[in-house]
Protein backbone atom coordinates (compact mmCIF):
# COMPACT_ATOMS: atom_id res chain seq x y z
CA UNK A 1 0.00 0.00 0.00
CA UNK A 2 1.48 3.52 -1.02
CA UNK A 3 1.43 6.15 1.72
CA UNK A 4 -0.58 9.27 1.87
CA UNK A 5 0.14 13.02 1.83
CA UNK A 6 -1.84 14.96 4.22
CA UNK A 7 -2.05 18.37 3.36
CA UNK A 8 -4.26 20.83 5.54
CA UNK A 9 -4.56 23.93 7.27
CA UNK A 10 -6.96 26.79 8.34
CA UNK A 11 -9.66 28.52 5.51
CA UNK A 12 -7.52 30.86 2.67
CA UNK A 13 -3.80 29.31 3.83
CA UNK A 14 -2.86 28.35 0.05
CA UNK A 15 -3.60 24.40 0.55
CA UNK A 16 -4.69 24.37 -3.04
CA UNK A 17 -2.24 26.79 -4.58
CA UNK A 18 -0.08 24.30 -2.67
CA UNK A 19 -1.20 20.90 -4.26
CA UNK A 20 -1.62 22.81 -7.81
CA UNK A 21 2.23 24.04 -7.51
CA UNK A 22 3.19 20.01 -6.63
CA UNK A 23 0.68 18.18 -9.02
CA UNK A 24 0.32 20.56 -12.14
CA UNK A 25 -3.65 20.30 -11.35
CA UNK A 26 -6.75 20.74 -8.73
CA UNK A 27 -8.44 18.31 -7.48
CA UNK A 28 -11.61 17.30 -9.74
CA UNK A 29 -14.05 17.56 -7.08
CA UNK A 30 -13.73 21.11 -6.32
CA UNK A 31 -16.41 22.76 -3.98
CA UNK A 32 -17.91 25.30 -4.70
CA UNK A 33 -16.22 28.78 -3.67
CA UNK A 34 -15.75 29.61 0.26
CA UNK A 35 -16.52 25.88 0.99
CA UNK A 36 -14.40 23.95 2.95
CA UNK A 37 -11.65 22.16 1.12
CA UNK A 38 -11.86 19.09 3.84
CA UNK A 39 -12.15 15.78 2.38
CA UNK A 40 -10.64 16.74 -1.12
CA UNK A 41 -8.18 14.00 -2.38
CA UNK A 42 -5.69 13.99 -5.31
CA UNK A 43 -2.71 12.55 -6.41
CA UNK A 44 1.01 13.12 -6.51
CA UNK A 45 3.12 11.57 -9.18
CA UNK A 46 6.55 11.19 -7.82
CA UNK A 47 9.09 9.49 -10.40
CA UNK A 48 13.22 9.72 -9.41
CA UNK A 49 16.25 7.51 -10.39
CA UNK A 50 14.98 4.97 -7.74
CA UNK A 51 11.33 4.76 -7.68
CA UNK A 52 8.06 5.68 -9.28
CA UNK A 53 5.12 6.26 -7.54
CA UNK A 54 1.32 7.63 -7.67
CA UNK A 55 0.86 9.15 -4.01
CA UNK A 56 -2.55 10.17 -3.00
CA UNK A 57 -3.04 13.37 -1.22
CA UNK A 58 -5.70 14.17 1.74
CA UNK A 59 -6.67 18.00 2.13
CA UNK A 60 -8.33 19.02 5.32
CA UNK A 61 -9.15 22.07 6.72
CA UNK A 62 -9.42 23.49 10.37
CA UNK A 63 -11.04 26.56 11.82
CA UNK A 64 -8.89 28.83 13.73
CA UNK A 65 -9.00 28.62 17.20
CA UNK A 66 -10.41 25.49 17.24
CA UNK A 67 -6.89 23.77 16.16
CA UNK A 68 -6.91 20.83 19.21
CA UNK A 69 -10.20 19.73 18.61
CA UNK A 70 -9.40 19.32 15.05
CA UNK A 71 -5.76 17.42 15.98
CA UNK A 72 -8.21 15.03 18.69
CA UNK A 73 -10.01 13.71 15.96
CA UNK A 74 -6.55 12.36 14.49
CA UNK A 75 -5.64 11.05 18.18
CA UNK A 76 -8.49 8.59 18.90
CA UNK A 77 -8.71 5.58 19.06
CA UNK A 78 -11.03 5.23 15.81
CA UNK A 79 -8.18 7.21 13.51
CA UNK A 80 -5.39 4.37 14.27
CA UNK A 81 -6.01 3.07 10.19
CA UNK A 82 -5.92 6.88 8.80
CA UNK A 83 -2.68 7.07 10.71
CA UNK A 84 -0.88 3.89 9.76
CA UNK A 85 -1.03 5.31 6.19
CA UNK A 86 0.29 8.57 6.36
CA UNK A 87 3.28 9.23 5.19
CA UNK A 88 3.76 12.82 5.03
CA UNK A 89 2.08 16.10 7.50
CA UNK A 90 1.95 19.55 5.22
CA UNK A 91 0.37 22.27 7.28
CA UNK A 92 -0.06 25.46 5.35
CA UNK A 93 -0.39 28.95 6.72
CA UNK A 94 -0.14 32.63 6.17
CA UNK A 95 3.28 33.71 6.98
CA UNK A 96 3.36 36.53 9.22
CA UNK A 97 1.22 38.26 11.87
CA UNK A 98 1.11 36.96 14.95
CA UNK A 99 3.64 34.55 15.03
CA UNK A 100 1.99 32.24 17.83
CA UNK A 101 -1.40 32.16 15.95
CA UNK A 102 -0.10 30.99 12.80
CA UNK A 103 2.28 28.18 15.04
CA UNK A 104 -1.75 26.52 16.77
CA UNK A 105 -2.08 24.54 13.19
CA UNK A 106 1.13 23.48 13.50
CA UNK A 107 1.64 22.32 17.41
CA UNK A 108 -1.91 20.16 16.88
CA UNK A 109 -0.20 18.17 14.38
CA UNK A 110 2.72 18.03 16.63
CA UNK A 111 0.32 15.97 18.56
CA UNK A 112 -0.70 13.78 15.57
CA UNK A 113 3.29 13.22 14.74
CA UNK A 114 3.69 11.76 18.53
CA UNK A 115 0.51 9.66 17.76
CA UNK A 116 1.91 8.74 14.43
CA UNK A 117 4.85 7.27 16.60
CA UNK A 118 3.06 5.04 18.43
CA UNK A 119 4.56 4.27 21.72
CA UNK A 120 7.70 6.01 21.61
CA UNK A 121 6.46 9.13 19.66
CA UNK A 122 9.04 8.47 16.59
CA UNK A 123 7.67 8.63 13.39
CA UNK A 124 9.67 8.27 10.26
CA UNK A 125 7.42 10.52 7.85
CA UNK A 126 8.21 13.83 6.28
CA UNK A 127 6.88 16.64 8.62
CA UNK A 128 6.52 20.34 6.76
CA UNK A 129 5.37 23.59 7.53
CA UNK A 130 5.05 25.58 4.55
CA UNK A 131 4.48 29.26 4.79
CA UNK A 132 2.51 30.14 1.71
CA UNK A 133 1.90 34.15 1.80
CA UNK A 134 3.95 37.01 3.77
CA UNK A 135 1.08 39.14 5.11
CA UNK A 136 3.43 41.52 6.66
CA UNK A 137 6.87 43.30 5.46
CA UNK A 138 9.80 42.30 7.70
CA UNK A 139 8.98 38.73 8.11
CA UNK A 140 11.57 37.09 10.49
CA UNK A 141 12.83 33.74 8.53
CA UNK A 142 15.31 32.36 11.70
CA UNK A 143 12.38 32.99 14.00
CA UNK A 144 10.04 30.64 11.49
CA UNK A 145 12.50 28.32 11.15
CA UNK A 146 13.14 27.88 14.78
CA UNK A 147 9.74 27.72 16.24
CA UNK A 148 8.82 24.97 13.75
CA UNK A 149 11.86 23.30 14.25
CA UNK A 150 10.89 23.24 17.91
CA UNK A 151 7.74 21.05 16.76
CA UNK A 152 9.72 18.81 14.87
CA UNK A 153 8.57 20.20 11.11
CA UNK A 154 11.02 21.72 8.48
CA UNK A 155 9.92 25.70 7.81
CA UNK A 156 9.91 25.76 4.04
CA UNK A 157 9.20 29.37 2.74
CA UNK A 158 7.13 28.62 -0.71
CA UNK A 159 7.84 32.08 -2.43
CA UNK A 160 11.23 31.11 -2.52
CA UNK A 161 13.23 30.41 -4.66
CA UNK A 162 17.01 28.77 -5.83
CA UNK A 163 19.41 27.49 -2.79
CA UNK A 164 19.65 28.79 0.30
CA UNK A 165 23.80 30.15 1.90
CA UNK A 166 24.56 26.51 2.65
CA UNK A 167 23.69 25.47 -0.88
CA UNK A 168 20.01 23.28 0.01
CA UNK A 169 17.04 23.83 -1.92
CA UNK A 170 14.42 25.97 -0.89
CA UNK A 171 11.08 26.76 -1.98
CA UNK A 172 8.87 24.96 -4.15
CA UNK A 173 12.11 22.40 -5.32
CA UNK A 174 13.01 21.81 -1.76
CA UNK A 175 9.32 20.44 -1.05
CA UNK A 176 9.48 17.99 -3.99
CA UNK A 177 12.66 16.87 -2.85
CA UNK A 178 11.86 16.55 0.98
CA UNK A 179 8.67 14.48 -0.55
CA UNK A 180 10.48 12.63 -3.11
CA UNK A 181 13.48 11.31 -0.32
CA UNK A 182 10.47 9.56 1.68
CA UNK A 183 9.67 6.08 1.47
CA UNK A 184 5.87 5.76 0.15
CA UNK A 185 6.25 1.80 -0.01
CA UNK A 186 4.36 0.81 2.79
CA UNK A 187 5.98 -3.16 2.92
CA UNK A 188 8.04 -2.51 5.68
CA UNK A 189 7.72 -1.28 8.98
CA UNK A 190 10.03 -0.61 11.84
CA UNK A 191 8.91 -4.07 13.00
CA UNK A 192 9.90 -5.52 10.65
CA UNK A 193 13.41 -5.25 11.58
CA UNK A 194 12.93 -6.42 14.95
CA UNK A 195 14.39 -10.29 15.16
CA UNK A 196 14.79 -12.12 18.05
CA UNK A 197 18.35 -10.72 18.03
CA UNK A 198 16.75 -7.02 18.11
CA UNK A 199 17.86 -4.32 15.60
CA UNK A 200 20.94 -3.95 17.47
CA UNK A 201 22.27 -6.85 16.15
CA UNK A 202 21.65 -5.30 12.84
CA UNK A 203 24.11 -2.00 13.08
CA UNK A 204 26.90 -3.68 11.79
CA UNK A 205 30.67 -2.87 13.02
CA UNK A 206 30.61 0.26 10.78
CA UNK A 207 27.96 2.44 12.24
CA UNK A 208 28.77 5.44 13.32
CA UNK A 209 31.78 5.58 11.25
CA UNK A 210 29.99 8.35 8.36
CA UNK A 211 29.39 12.02 9.13
CA UNK A 212 25.67 11.12 9.06
CA UNK A 213 25.69 8.09 11.44
CA UNK A 214 27.80 10.61 14.04
CA UNK A 215 24.70 12.20 15.04
CA UNK A 216 23.39 8.66 16.20
CA UNK A 217 26.79 6.84 17.38
CA UNK A 218 26.76 7.88 20.95
CA UNK A 219 23.09 7.38 21.32
CA UNK A 220 23.14 3.84 20.09
CA UNK A 221 25.99 3.16 22.29
CA UNK A 222 23.82 4.62 25.64
CA UNK A 223 21.00 2.39 24.69
CA UNK A 224 23.11 -0.41 24.24
CA UNK A 225 24.34 0.39 27.63
CA UNK A 226 21.21 0.64 29.27
CA UNK A 227 20.19 -2.42 27.63
CA UNK A 228 22.62 -4.37 28.77
CA UNK A 229 22.00 -2.76 32.73
CA UNK A 230 18.29 -3.29 32.34
CA UNK A 231 19.66 -7.21 32.05
CA UNK A 232 22.21 -7.21 34.38
CA UNK A 233 19.85 -5.55 36.76
CA UNK A 234 17.42 -8.65 36.36
CA UNK A 235 20.18 -11.18 37.72
CA UNK A 236 19.69 -12.70 40.98
CA UNK A 237 22.48 -11.86 43.18
CA UNK A 238 23.76 -15.09 43.93
CA UNK A 239 23.99 -15.65 40.17
CA UNK A 240 26.07 -12.41 39.79
CA UNK A 241 28.48 -14.20 42.20
CA UNK A 242 28.65 -17.23 40.50
CA UNK A 243 28.87 -15.65 37.33
CA UNK A 244 26.08 -17.47 35.99
CA UNK A 245 23.99 -16.07 33.32
CA UNK A 246 20.21 -16.15 34.41
CA UNK A 247 18.05 -13.01 32.25
CA UNK A 248 14.54 -14.64 32.99
CA UNK A 249 13.69 -11.67 35.01
CA UNK A 250 14.17 -9.39 32.06
CA UNK A 251 11.65 -6.64 31.90
CA UNK A 252 10.62 -7.96 28.31
CA UNK A 253 8.66 -4.22 27.83
CA UNK A 254 11.63 -2.26 28.45
CA UNK A 255 13.73 -4.30 26.12
CA UNK A 256 10.98 -4.59 23.27
CA UNK A 257 10.80 -0.34 23.95
CA UNK A 258 14.52 0.09 23.64
CA UNK A 259 14.58 -2.46 20.43
CA UNK A 260 11.87 -0.23 19.14
CA UNK A 261 14.05 2.80 19.25
CA UNK A 262 16.91 1.37 17.30
CA UNK A 263 14.43 0.51 14.63
CA UNK A 264 13.17 4.02 14.41
CA UNK A 265 16.59 5.08 14.59
CA UNK A 266 17.83 2.74 11.61
CA UNK A 267 14.77 3.84 9.95
CA UNK A 268 16.18 6.93 9.76
CA UNK A 269 19.13 6.66 8.98
CA UNK A 270 18.06 4.48 5.59
CA UNK A 271 15.33 7.49 5.12
CA UNK A 272 18.21 9.82 5.19
CA UNK A 273 21.14 8.13 3.09
CA UNK A 274 20.21 9.39 -0.43
CA UNK A 275 19.81 13.14 1.22
CA UNK A 276 22.33 16.32 1.05
CA UNK A 277 24.35 16.24 4.28
CA UNK A 278 22.78 19.08 5.68
CA UNK A 279 19.79 17.16 5.50
CA UNK A 280 20.82 14.07 6.43
CA UNK A 281 22.34 15.50 9.93
CA UNK A 282 18.94 17.81 9.99
CA UNK A 283 16.96 14.05 10.35
CA UNK A 284 19.47 12.68 12.65
CA UNK A 285 19.19 15.68 15.28
CA UNK A 286 15.39 15.51 15.04
CA UNK A 287 15.25 11.63 15.39
CA UNK A 288 17.29 12.48 18.37
CA UNK A 289 15.65 14.69 19.64
CA UNK A 290 12.39 13.01 19.78
CA UNK A 291 13.81 9.62 21.16
CA UNK A 292 15.51 11.54 24.01
CA UNK A 293 11.85 13.31 24.71
CA UNK A 294 10.86 9.62 25.79
CA UNK A 295 14.02 8.20 27.77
Amino acid sequence: MTKRILIVGPPKSGKLTLVKALTSSLPSDLPPRNTSHAGLSHTLPIKTTYYSADVPIWVDEFTPGMEDGWADGYCSEEAREVLDVLGAIVVTFRQGGDIGECMKGVKAAERIVERCGGEYGVWDGVCLAVGMHKTGEGVDEGKWEEVCTDAGFEFVDFAATGKNEYGEQTGLARLREALEANDWNDEHTIEDGLDAEGPIAEIGDDFGTSEFDEEFFDMSREMAGLREALAQSSIPREDKDNEEEDNDGVDEDEVEGLEKMMGAMLAAREQGKDLPLAERRKLAAQTVGQLMKKI
